[in-house]
């Protein structure tokens, strides 16, 4: 067997100490590779876990804030919570961002549809339950006679007012009757009878009274009233002569008729130019029609003369 020389075993050496370095430097990169993953699971670990913890704090608020904006029903917000919980669990969990998403969805539409289900079953029962208590209150109207005797008096009180009548008194007398009849039916019960109708009823025959009250006074005043009015009228004749004075025009103005409702004007150089700017005085003759002058007559105090309804 030949021997190795110096330099083929120094060789040899060489490469051997070469491979067992490369072999280190690989077993090396593993541990440091694997030393990353590890620290990169940790930190991803850390900022699942912060993730859940807003999302504790976020999620129902946001929830909230949808149920105020959109007016949802306020269980929808339920599986939008515990969507957003998986998603978030999903994450700490280091699933994939395309499990979490379609996970989320499915969990989602479910979530959906399972609440829309049980609102619905929830309306329903709540309805039935208002629907079953105004049967119960109808079915206590209907097995309580003195309540329909009530109604019946009140609606035929209603029946006896005339809007027509003068006698305005009497008339707010069945008024106030027809609305104590329809006070006695008991509170509770009031919305299952003709209470509440009659009580508008009687609320729109008083106004009805009232201006047909209002109406007869202006057309009927009273005696005193009357004399009032007609003196109101004498000082506005001084004050309209005053007023034509001041104009140059050296008139007569008096006042005559029944309640001294129509009104003369005597002016001696009376002429048509002048009666046509008297009548389209438009301040002058609205005054003379607010204190209830009927009639207008200008004349020259001979044979000339006209007149105007006010």
């Amino acid at each position: 067997m030949t021997e190795l020389t110096p330099e083929e075993k120094e060789k040899i050496y060489l490469e051997e100490k070469a491979r067992r370095e490369a072999q280190q430097k690989l077993e090396q990169e593993e541990k440091d590779q694997q030393a990353r993953k590890k620290t990169a699971k940790a930190n991803e670990k850390s900022k699942g876990c912060l993730f859940l913890i807003l999302g504790l704090i976020a999620l129902p608020i946001i929830a909230n804030v949808f149920n105020l904006i959109f007016q949802f029903i306020y269980t929808f917000w339920i599986p939008i919570l515990f969507v957003g919980m998986l998603a978030i669990a999903l994450r700490v969990l280091g699933t994939s961002k395309k499990v979490i998403v379609g996970s989320s969805l499915a969990m989602l539409v479910l979530a959906v549809i399972g609440t829309a289900f049980v609102t619905q079953l929830m309306q329903k029962a709540q309805h039935e339950k208002e629907q079953n208590e105004k049967n119960e209150k109808i079915a206590a109207v209907k097995a309580n006679p003195a309540i329909e005797a009530h109604i019946k008096k009140a609606n035929a009180l209603l029946k006896k007012v005339n809007i027509n009548s003068k006698n305005f008194a009497f008339q707010r007398k069945l008024l106030a009757e027809a609305r104590a009849e329809s006070d006695k039916v008991p509170a509770d019960l009031r919305a299952y009878t003709e209470s509440q109708s009659i009580q508008n009823r009687a609320a729109a025959l008083e106004n009805s009274i009232g201006s047909a009250e209002t109406a007869y006074k202006k057309a009927h005043p009273s005696a005193a009233e009357r004399i009032a009015a007609a003196v109101i009228r004498q000082q506005y004749a001084s004050k309209f002569e005053s007023m034509l004075l001041e104009k140059g025009i050296d008139a007569a103005v008096t006042t005559s008729g029944r309640d001294r409702t129509t009104i003369t004007v005597k002016y001696v150089l009376m002429n048509r130019p002048l009666v046509y700017s008297i009548w389209n005085n438009q301040d002058g003759i609205a005054g003379l029609k607010a204190v209830g002058f009927k009639k207008l007559i200008t004349t020259d105090g001979y044979s000339n003369s006209w007149s105007l309804d006010l």
